[in-house]
C-alpha cells in the first residue's frame, strides 16, 4: 500500500487506492499488513460516518478510520505517524 500526507496535516496517513477497492477491502488489506508488524489493533468503535479502531505500535496510540470511502490513520504523535510509515515504505 502506497501511502502519503496532505501538507498541512501531518497527524494523518492516507492511501493512494490505485486499485480502486472498497473502503471495506482497504481496511482488510490494512489490517492484515499491520498484524504481520504484531501491531495491537482495538475493538470497533462504530459513528454515525465512521468505524473507529483504537491500535498501538510500541505503546503508542493511534486509530485506523474507516470511512463509506477510504481509510486512513490517526495519531496525535507526528512520532507514531512516523514509525507507521516506516511499515509501508
Amino acid at each position: 500500500m502506497k501511502t502519503f500526507l496532505l501538507k498541512n496535516d501531518k497527524n494523518r496517513i492516507y492511501f493512494q487506492n490505485h486499485e480502486r477497492i472498497s473502503a471495506e477491502e482497504e481496511l482488510k488489506k490494512l489490517q492484515s499488513i499491520l498484524k504481520k508488524k504484531n501491531i495491537s489493533i482495538g475493538r470497533k468503535h462504530e459513528t454515525p460516518l465512521d468505524d473507529l479502531y483504537d491500535c498501538e505500535i510500541d505503546g503508542n496510540p493511534f486509530t485506523i478510520v474507516r470511512t463509506e470511502e477510504e481509510t486512513f490513520l490517526y495519531a496525535e504523535c507526528t512520532d507514531t505517524i512516523e514509525k507507521l510509515l516506516k511499515i509501508f515504505e
